[in-house]
């Protein structure tokens, strides 16, 4: 994912995603977007992920 979609991600800080990188999927709350990373907390345990950009496979948005 190329750090130009980082604008177009805005609108989903501060709500529930689903991030898909390599073959996992992580039920998240999106934190901070920047061009580089993003920044969530894990639904399911409460850690503090951060997911380089450039390992992104894309970002679905969690209407649960």
């Amino acid at each position: 994912m190329s750090f130009c979609y980082s604008d177009s991600l805005c609108h989903l800080i501060g709500q529930k995603a689903i991030i898909h990188s390599g073959k996992c999927r992580y039920k998240v709350f999106i934190c901070n977007i920047t061009p580089c990373y993003v920044k969530a907390i894990e639904v399911c345990s409460g850690n503090i992920k951060i997911f380089n950009m450039s390992h992104i496979d894309f970002i679905e948005d969690c209407r649960c």
